[in-house]
C-alpha cells in the first residue's frame, strides 16, 4: 500500500483516491423531450384548425344591389349598382357578383335595393328572346291633388286619363296599368307631397305606349293611382 507522509506523521492512502468513482453529469430523461415536441405539435395543430374553422364560418359573398329601379330594356352599368358583402342563404350563383359587362340590358324589372339576379340582365339579343318590351322614361306633369301623397321612386301606379276636350264627352279611363315611378322632379328625395301645387313625375312606360301618354298630355288630365306593393301587378 502506497502511503504519503504529511505533517505530524499522518499518512494518506493514495490507492483509495485513485479507485474512487468519477463524477457523472446529470441528464434529463428522454421522455421529457417527447412531451415538449408533442406540446409544440399540439399548439400548431390547434392554430391551423382554428384558422380553418374561422375561414369556413365566413359564408358571406359579394352581391350587386340596384341603386334605383331598373326597367326592362334599359342599359345597365356599374354606376346603377352597389357592391355589398352579404350572407346569401339562397344559391349565391343566382346573383351577380362581378362587374356588369358593357352593353348589358335589363331583362326583367329590378326594384331599388334588390339583389341583381344573373337572369335579370343580359345581352340585347336575350331581350328579344324573352319577349319583354323595352321601356322609355317619360316626364308627366300632374296637377295638384291628382297623385297620392308620398309617392316616390320605386312605387307602382296606374295612369288614368280624363278627357276635357271641347265637344268631346268627358270620361275617365285607365290609360296604362302598373307603371313604375322613377322619380319626382324637383325633389331631392324623390318623394312628392301630393299638395295643391302640381308636380312632374318621371314614369317608366312600355315603348309602345309612349305615343298614347304624350297624346293624353295634350288633351286630357292625368291621375296617378298608387298600387299597394303587395298588390302590384
Amino acid at each position: 500500500m502506497t502511503t504519503l507522509g504529511v505533517e505530524r506523521g499522518n499518512a494518506v492512502d493514495l490507492h483509495g483516491i485513485a479507485d474512487s468513482p468519477q463524477a457523472v453529469r446529470g441528464q434529463k430523461p428522454k421522455w421529457t423531450q417527447f412531451r415538449f415536441v408533442a406540446g409544440v405539435l399540439l399548439v400548431v395543430g390547434s392554430v391551423l384548425i382554428g384558422a380553418k374553422i374561422i375561414a369556413g364560418a365566413d359564408q358571406s359573398s359579394v352581391a350587386l344591389v340596384a341603386n334605383r329601379p331598373l326597367a326592362v330594356g334599359m342599359t345597365v352599368t356599374n354606376a346603377d349598382v352597389t357592391r355589398v358583402r352579404v350572407r346569401l342563404y339562397d344559391n349565391p350563383r343566382l346573383y351577380l357578383t362581378g362587374a356588369i359587362p358593357p352593353g348589358y340590358v335589363v331583362l326583367r324589372p329590378i326594384g331599388q335595393g334588390e339583389f341583381v339576379p344573373q337572369a335579370a340582365v343580359g345581352a340585347p339579343a336575350n331581350l328579344v328572346a324573352t319577349g319583354a318590351e323595352p321601356r322609355r322614361w317619360v316626364t308627366v306633369p300632374v296637377a295638384g291633388g291628382h297623385y297620392p301623397p308620398g309617392i316616390s321612386s320605386g312605387d307602382t301606379v296606374d295612369v288614368y286619363t280624363t278627357t276635357k276636350a271641347a265637344g268631346v264627352q268627358g270620361g275617365t279611363s285607365l290609360l296604362i296599368a302598373s307603371v313604375l315611378v322613377d322619380r319626382g322632379l324637383g325633389s331631392s328625395s324623390g318623394g312628392l307631397g301630393g299638395g295643391s301645387s302640381g308636380a312632374s313625375v318621371v314614369l317608366i312606360i312600355p315603348e309602345s305606349r309612349v305615343v298614347d301618354i304624350i297624346t293624353a298630355l295634350q288633351w286630357d288630365s292625368l291621375d296617378l293611382v298608387l298600387i299597394a306593393k303587395a298588390q302590384a301587378r
